[in-house]
């Protein structure tokens, strides 16, 4: 447990360092856009109590998962000015339990990777003072539980 802590903890100080090469180009004149962009993440879970159907009257029973840090990035590929491509990659980890269950199996770890695929194409229609941008991407998305 305290290795994903500490594992949160590098990946918050990495995307401050990340940023701050950002925050101090934005000062320059404009320069020409990447066409590579890498976001790195991470976060914090709260505790989530899924419901057991059917049950019996007067009992609850419901799996919970128990509260627990995510991280993960994001790398993106401009394949031209209005063409994205963007890979993520999310971890997810947490223990899984039973709360008013006659058989109370043993508390379980779970790690959830999550891999998402974003394909879009933004579009900008032009009429009058307005210019409004609307993307609607093609998407992938796959679960992994360990």
């Amino acid at each position: 447990m305290k290795t994903l802590h500490a594992r949160a903890v590098v990946a918050v100080l990495l995307m401050t360092v990340l940023c701050s090469g950002a925050l101090l180009a934005q000062q320059q004149d404009q320069l020409k856009p990447l066409r590579f962009d890498f976001t790195p993440f991470a976060g914090y879970r709260t505790t989530m109590s899924i419901p057991i159907e059917p049950h019996v009257s007067g009992l609850n029973p419901s799996i919970v998962l128990d509260a627990g840090p995510s991280y993960g990035a994001s790398v993106g590929y401009w394949i031209r000015e209005d063409d994205l491509v963007e890979l993520r990659w999310a971890r997810q980890s947490s223990h899984a339990r039973s709360d008013d269950v006659a058989l109370q199996p043993p508390r379980q770890r779970l790690v959830i990777d999550q891999f998402h695929g974003d394909f879009s194409h933004e579009y900008l229609v032009q009429s009058g003072a307005t210019s409004p941008a609307g993307s609607p991407p093609a998407r992938l998305a796959m679960w992994f539980a360990k």
